[in-house]
């Protein structure tokens, strides 16, 4: 008598197999002779793989999902758009677009435009020669920006608009206007590199749209025209973290009025042009900060700075006063300034109008 064994794993994983379906790997310029005809082709899953070389066109892309666009191996990728239009445009509800490794170049408008997206990654690309901001990002969710160089963009280095941003370890050298800009709910901007800034190096939020709170953490800004770090108007629970900030034309650190509630935290600020840090609003928090040589004061409070409170924060060497407080209501405790020009402390308010515990403070006016 004979045994019948049927196996019934297999044809289970075929069929599993089967209805899967499998990721292509769609080659430009064979058989693909142009991006945009690849990922016109382009089904979830699938990788657009491009060879060295330089390609004169205008990557559009709209409402795909899961698909991946990449150099190939080492190679030299380069989307040049002539002179006009975006060389990447990513939009139409699209989800889980990847862009690596590719070089975007030569248009007066934006390097990268993103918009009406969610979970888009843009990784390890550069973007040159544009005329306004380097990477335009408006109405998105999730979106990362990574490891991407800009150099030279006629605006902002990179610009977002929306919430839930991240963008990580960028480096953006000689913007013409801000390095980033971020206006929305929850984004941040982390380890960038940001240098010769024709306005601000990192602007959060704007005056027309609340903003917050969002995350400043570890980023290097040297030498900008205008502010080296601006919270401004309407951002509300920002923490600005262990950033580093040198040269900035105006102050290192602005806290604009009207925005609240902000955390600023073992920053290192040197030789900026005004305020080492200015704070015009209420309800922050400053707290281990180092401060060197500001042109003007190394804190300043404004008349409309109230309730905040400032610990260990240390001033050395100011060209005018050490911290100069003309707000009301504010808190004071282990801090310390020395070698002011001027002032260690000046507080033009009444007596007992801020409290002050164990500071120290070599000379005081009034």
């Amino acid at each position: 008598m004979k045994t019948l064994t049927i196996n019934l794993a297999v044809p289970f994983a075929l069929a599993l197999v089967s209805s899967l379906g499998h990721a292509a790997t769609l080659s430009v310029p064979a058989p693909y002779p142009t991006i945009q005809l690849a990922v016109n082709a382009a089904s979830p899953g699938d990788v657009v793989e491009i060879a060295g070389g330089t390609y004169f066109e205008h990557v559009n892309v709209t409402g795909k999902t899961d698909v991946t666009i990449q150099a190939r191996g080492s190679d030299v990728v380069t989307v040049d758009a002539s002179g006009v239009g975006y060389p990447l445009y990513v939009h139409g509800f699209s989800d889980r677009v990847r862009v690596r490794n590719l070089r975007l170049q030569n248009t007066s408008t934006y390097g990268v435009a993103i918009a009406t997206t969610t979970n888009v990654r843009i990784e390890n690309c550069e973007v040159s020669l544009v005329g306004a901001d380097g990477v335009r990002a408006l109405w998105n969710d999730g979106l990362l920006i990574k490891r991407c160089t800009i150099l030279h963009p006629g605006g902002d280095g990179i610009y977002v608009y929306e919430s839930g941003a991240r963008l990580l370890k960028n480096t953006i050298v000689q913007p013409g206007s801000d390095g980033i800009t971020m206006i929305g709910g929850a984004n941040s901007a982390e380890q960038n590199a940001i240098e010769g800034c024709g306005a601000s190096g990192i602007v959060v939020g704007d005056a027309a749209d609340a903003t917050g709170p969002c995350l400043v953490f570890k980023n290097v800004v040297n030498d900008t025209t205008q502010e080296g770090i601006w919270v401004r108007t309407l951002a509300t629970g920002c923490s600005v973290m262990e950033n580093r900030i040198k040269r900035a034309g105006y102050d290192g650190i602005q806290l604009d009025g009207a925005s609240t509630g902000h955390m600023v935290f073992k920053n290192r600020i040197s030789r900026a042009s005004l305020q080492g840090l200015e704070i015009s609003s209420d309800d922050n928090t400053a707290q281990k900060n180092k401060i060197k040589k500001a042109g003007v004061d190394g804190i300043m409070l404004y008349s409309s700075a109230t309730q905040n409170m400032l610990q260990k924060n240390k001033v050395r060497k100011s060209l005018g006063d050490g911290i100069e407080v003309s707000g009301t209501n504010n808190t004071f405790m282990n801090n310390s300034a020395s070698g002011s020009a001027f002032f260690d402390l000046r507080d033009n308010t009444p007596v007992g109008a801020n409290s002050y515990y164990d500071n120290s403070f070599l000379t005081v006016a009034p």
